[in-house]
């Protein structure tokens, strides 16, 4: 066999495998989310991801010995990549196995705790089961995973900074991540993450901006009488003003601004309800503009429900109400009908 034909024989071995790593990694994340996991299930997954390590060490250094010079500062950045990769996971994972079986001990030693010990387990053990969201590194979604973050995790006193920290690795990705990736889980480590996130993605400035630029950059809504469409537009617009109003920014300094650009979102119908509804005032204030939306999808709800029924109605049930209606406006069945045609024929 030649050396070419041994190398693209090794190369794809390694595409393989490597495409067996990458939905590894993506399994291990999305199960390193999910509150109910199982520490079997983890432990299985990390030693997947080992073998597949070990196998892929293998090949590439059976590649690097076939390769030409020119070619080795390439694959050796690549194999780097999936190196990092595959470690990070790991790590990840073992910090997760180490949480679920550290809460697990306090589980089993509960009954033998004094009352006030068990309830700071009891905490322990309900931990597990929040459901955070991962953050990535968007300014517009830092407020709503700190607030989660901060109230599940790092205000819990029956949880120890490295348990913390633990909690945070997992609940980062992308550029969130890759901030304190440097960092090892330590007890001292874990307020200096936090202050790193917090410099990085947390000022109030870069939060405020990110904000209103998801206001300005809406996209226009299209039809006032589709009511998802409507209610998804209203949602949104809340999610930023309070947003907004959270980090201590006052309405009236961005209030007729605002209402404007929202405005100009709108259709042309319900701008013109609108306008007559404000008719008497000079201004388009925020929090008029915002209680008009309400009070649309409110009504167009309501409409909705009236007239969409909460099922399709089976075929008995359409001829009860056929009979009904005909009993209630007193027209005739068809057995009269009957008798008319007979009638008619005599």
């Amino acid at each position: 066999m030649s050396q070419k034909t041994d190398l693209e024989r090794l190369k794809k071995q390694r595409s393989s495998h490597r495409g067996q790593v990458t939905k590894l990694i993506s399994k291990a994340e999305n199960r390193l989310t999910n509150p109910d996991v199982e520490i079997d299930e983890l432990e299985g997954l990390l030693i997947q991801l080992q073998t597949k390590d070990e196998q892929l060490k293998s090949i590439d250094s059976k590649i690097e010995n076939v390769l030409d010079l020119t070619e080795i500062e390439s694959e050796i950045e690549k194999i780097d990549e999936y190196n990092e990769d595959i470690v990070f996971t790991s790590v990840k994972l073992k910090n997760k196995i180490k949480l679920l079986q550290s809460v697990t001990e306090q589980v089993i030693s509960n009954g033998r705790e004094s009352p006030s010990n068990r309830n700071k387990s009891n905490s322990n053990a309900k931990l597990p089961k929040l459901k955070i969201q991962t953050y990535y590194g968007d300014p517009s979604e830092y407020l709503n995973f700190w607030n989660q973050f901060e109230n599940a995790v790092d205000k819990n006193s029956s949880l120890s900074n490295i348990e913390k920290f633990s909690y945070l690795f997992s609940s980062l990705g992308g550029d969130a991540l890759s901030c304190i990736k440097g960092f090892a889980i330590s007890d001292d480590n874990y307020e200096s993450a936090i202050k790193l996130l917090k410099d990085t993605f947390g000022q109030t400035d870069v939060l405020i901006n990110a904000h209103v630029s998801k206001l300005l950059n809406m996209s226009p809504l299209k039809n006032s009488s589709n009511l998802q469409e409507l209610r998804k537009f209203y949602f949104k617009c809340q999610t930023q003003i309070r947003s907004l109003d959270s980090l201590g920014v006052k309405s009236d300094t961005y209030s007729v601004m605002l209402s404007a650009i929202i405005l100009k979102l709108f259709p042309s119908d319900l701008a013109l309800e609108f306008s007559k509804a404000q008719i008497s005032s000079s201004n388009h204030n925020l929090e008029d503009l915002m209680k008009f939306l309400h009070d649309v999808v409110s009504v167009r709800q309501r409409t909705f429900q009236i007239q969409s029924p909460s099922h399709p109605p089976h075929r008995g049930e359409n001829l009860q109400y056929k009979q009904f209606v005909r009993r209630l406006f007193g027209a005739p069945s068809r057995s009269k009908f009957a008798s008319s045609a007979s009638a008619a024929k005599c």
